[in-house]
């Protein structure tokens, strides 16, 4: 199994051991909104998550963390739980994960967004995968905030542009068309095309207008 059997695997748990949803979220300390997301492949569990929901659904934890696929990923240099907890990189995936909340979206539109596979989203969320530079920056120009912040170099949560409180250009613009699928963005792009070879053209009739009146 791979890391978008998780969600599966935990749902034919649940059932196994006649648990509802908020049966489960009672006795694992994990909202049902939470595992719900889990089940329907929309989040990511973590180890912690895992570790919490391994007990009520009577698997063993290192069990989970095999299916989620964190055992083969190269982060980790063995297959302990100890090295597991150790090496993922905890403040990016901790600020990634309150991002995705904060603005209320999911791994689908992250994905969407920086142009990646929606199972890279996953495995950035939950430390299996280390962002490229290029990728930081798209990640961090979608949630608004600094690089340096996404990855816990700096309580200051928004980039130097907003330091003095100051909204760059558009940015209520650039955000809504953000949230655009990429073929709707291509046609945008060349409609604002169409509205500059008309303002130029607008702009040479005015200079001919000109030039006409004083002669």
């Amino acid at each position: 199994m791979n890391i978008l059997d998780i969600g599966d695997f935990i749902k034919q748990s649940r059932i196994k051991n006649k648990l509802t949803i908020n049966q489960l979220a009672l006795y694992s300390d994990v909202s049902a909104a939470h595992i719900s997301r889990i089940e329907r492949g929309l989040r990511g569990a973590s180890p912690d998550i895992l570790k919490k929901l391994s007990k009520p659904l009577k698997v063993s934890y290192e069990e989970l963390l095999k299916i989620s696929g964190y055992l083969d990923a190269p982060f980790f240099e063995d297959n302990t739980s100890e090295n597991i907890k150790k090496d993922i990189p905890t403040k990016f995936v901790t600020i990634f994960k309150e991002l995705i909340k904060e603005k209320n979206v999911t791994q689908k539109d992250v994905a969407k967004y920086l142009r990646v596979s929606d199972r890279l989203v996953v495995y950035y969320e939950n430390g299996q995968r280390t962002p490229p530079p290029d990728i930081l920056e798209k990640i961090a120009d979608y949630f608004n905030v600094s690089v340096d912040y996404l990855l816990g170099r700096t309580d200051i949560k928004e980039p130097i542009h907003n330091a003095n409180n100051e909204k760059p250009p558009y940015d209520e613009l650039s955000e809504e068309i953000h949230k655009l699928s990429p073929e709707s963005q291509e046609e945008l792009k060349k409609l604002i095309e169409l509205y500059k070879i008309r303002d130029m053209q607008k702009r040479n009739t005015e200079a001919d207008d000109d030039l006409t009146n004083t002669d």
